[in-house]
């Protein structure tokens, strides 16, 4: 009888164990979340959410992805050597989908792009990498610069710049099957996004797409016409998650309305041509004034001249005690820094973690450890002491004395003033009345004094500084006249815009092209084929608050959206996030882009092809025009 008790004790323990080693595994998932305040957590949560535990090999993030150590393909054609060809420098990243059973084996995919043969590509396709659905990395090739065989028949030019990713997805004829089966294989999905990152970080390719000059991360369907894969929605997730939002903004303060809180993992846009500019902009786009700005800027140049990596010892020898551009102490702030850039998804020696993370011991809410506590009570009050000077010498002062603890006040005090003489006239918010702004959401908003917004978000140039010129009306550069070569397709006082190329037009912000209210919100969108889309969206928005209440009353009508953020009735401002630009099935399978008309006369709807207002081609121009 003991001996049975006992075993029975024996078996409840080890229940016991498994289940407080799984509570305390959660509990790890989520203890740097809560040390940066981050308390209302939700495992839901897209950016953040809990990842299935990746297969044998497979990388659990998109930071263990190392492109030095990717298993190597043996090909048995070879006497067991990777492929070989002529070496290339990639300038463009292309993601295709395999679309058939190829199993996890290299050697399917290899076989079959190698019978993939015509007149132009007698020895078959290839590419350098294959990720298979366990989210293994395979690298085909001898180096990751070795050329690709693509199909781009259209265009072969396009083998010479561009680094091939093939990705395994289910056999099916259904197109929608396929890319559902990408996207929710979220294993594989953050091995190709890892991928992609390093491929971007390695060889410098930026996110935004210049199809002329091959740069820029591609689906295959948008450098070859003919082709649709790996899907318009795969693709449009791909480019949010390499573009990102800060996290010091979205992520590291805790929602006062208890709303779930998602980590973004993506680098945050920074503007300027010298780290330094990188800094001062980045406290100009936080609201800070041009002389608050240049405080911790001229501090950074004193610390670090402004470089991530820049290490030094406690004293004049010694082992590395501080760390960054604003030279973190090892034993203190710079661990703390390590674990909000694992929270985040990053690495600790990016900028733009950095500048996030000397944002968040600024104005972040800690949660309860005393550490942070007491450690972040001087921080706050460096930030509020910046936000109340004037002048560069008090904004030097004030960083020394509360943030860095710093000597040497008169130096920093020198080099304050330089940056913001070299930069002061350029680098702020614009003009009086001008508001034009960059940053991780991925492009840049333009207000008028007049309180008129341009209503499609500017793209961001290889600087991360808006670029109008990649701005476009009816295929046209702006400004662009009225006519059957105009603004818009069929020549009428209407406008499409898109960015450069169209399918980079996908998910941009629209927005109020002035204050006033959403005055209708409708979904019932049909394509040409008269069929309902589902998820497409138009909405009718009326402009008030005008500074001559005389232009109060004209009706807008924004056409081939998708998730609105607005809802009928909502008082809007200039400028403020109404939706997103759609996918091609909300523009009847055309082109990706913003449709925008107003209705004359004033007061009459928009929309409708016999009634637009041709002041709206003057008024768009205008605003163009008046753009930095």
């Amino acid at each position: 009888m003991r001996r049975l008790v006992s075993l029975v004790l024996v078996l409840a323990m080890l229940v016991l164990s498994s289940n407080i080693n799984q509570l305390f595994a959660f509990s790890e998932k989520q203890n740097l979340l809560h040390n940066f305040g981050i308390t209302h957590y939700d495992p839901e949560c897209a950016a953040v959410g809990d990842v299935p535990e990746p297969a044998v090999g497979a990388p659990a993030s998109p930071g263990d992805i190392d492109l030095d150590s990717l298993q190597k393909y043996a090909d048995p054609e070879n006497n067991g050597q990777a492929l070989g060809g002529p070496t290339i420098t990639p300038t463009a990243i292309m993601l295709h989908w395999t679309a058939g059973a190829y199993a996890n084996d290299p050697n399917d995919i290899v076989a079959t792009l190698r019978s993939r043969t015509d007149e132009n590509y007698p020895n078959g396709r290839q590419v350098q990498l294959f990720v298979n659905d366990e989210g293994t990395v395979y690298q085909l090739t001898e180096s990751l610069e070795t050329k690709p065989v693509q199909t781009m028949d259209d265009d072969p030019s396009w083998n010479n710049k561009t680094i091939g990713i093939e990705i395994e997805s289910v056999s099916s004829e259904d197109i929608n099957e396929n890319e559902t089966a990408l996207l929710e294989n979220s294993t594989q999905y953050q091995a190709v996004l890892g991928l992609v990152k390093k491929l971007m970080e390695r060889y410098d390719i930026p996110a935004e797409q210049n199809a002329a000059e091959k740069k820029g991360v591609f689906g295959h369907y948008e450098a070859n016409a003919g082709n649709s894969d790996p899907g318009e929605n795969f693709m449009a997730k791909i480019r949010t998650d390499i573009s990102g939002a800060s996290p010091a903004e979205e992520s590291a303060q805790t929602p006062s309305n208890g709303e779930c809180v998602c980590i973004g993992g993506g680098a945050t846009a920074l503007r300027g041509d010298s780290n330094i500019e990188k800094i001062f902009n980045y406290f100009i786009d936080k609201g800070l004034t041009p002389e608050q700005a240049a405080g911790p800027a001229g501090n950074a140049v004193v610390e670090s001249q402004g470089d991530p990596n820049a290490l030094a010892p406690a004293g004049t020898a010694g082992p590395v005690s501080y760390h960054g551009i604003f030279q973190w102490d090892a034993t203190d702030r710079f661990p703390r820094l390590e674990s909000f850039a694992r929270a985040t998804g990053r690495e600790s020696s990016d900028l733009g973690l950095q500048l996030d993370y000397a944002w968040y011991e600024l104005k972040g809410e800690p949660d309860t450890p005393a550490a942070d506590q007491a450690a972040k009570a001087s921080h706050d009050n460096a930030y509020n002491a910046l936000i109340a000077v004037t002048t560069v010498d008090d904004a030097a002062d004030a960083w020394t004395e509360i943030f860095e603890v710093g000597a040497g006040a008169a130096k920093r005090r020198v080099e304050a003033q330089r940056v913001y003489d070299e930069f002061a006239g350029g680098g702020g918010g614009g003009g009086a009345g001008v508001t034009t702004s960059g940053g991780g959401c991925g492009g840049g908003t333009f207000i008028n004094t007049d309180g008129y917004a341009f209503p499609l978000e500017i793209p961001l140039g290889d600087d991360g500084q808006p670029d109008k010129t990649q701005l476009l009306g009816a295929g046209a550069q702006l400004p662009c006249m009225g006519g059957a070569t105009g603004c818009h397709h069929d020549g009428s006082a209407a406008f499409d815009l898109t960015h450069t190329p169209a399918s980079a037009t996908l998910g941009k912000k629209v927005l109020a092209i002035h204050s006033g209210r959403i005055h209708r919100l409708t979904d019932n969108y049909k394509d040409e084929n008269n069929v309902e889309q589902p998820g497409c969206f138009s909405i009718m928005f009326e402009q008030t608050g005008s500074q001559n209440p005389e232009d109060d009353g004209w009706k807008y009508w924004y056409g081939h959206l998708r998730n609105p953020t607005v809802s009928e009735g909502q008082e809007v401002e200039a400028g403020e996030v109404l939706a997103e630009v759609g996918e091609l099935r909300c523009a009847k399978n055309t082109i990706e882009h913003l449709h925008i008309d107003r209705g004359s006369p004033k007061g009459t709807a928009g929309g409708s092809d016999s009634a637009r207002d041709a002041g709206l081609i003057d008024l768009i121009n205008s605003l163009y025009e008046e753009m930095p």
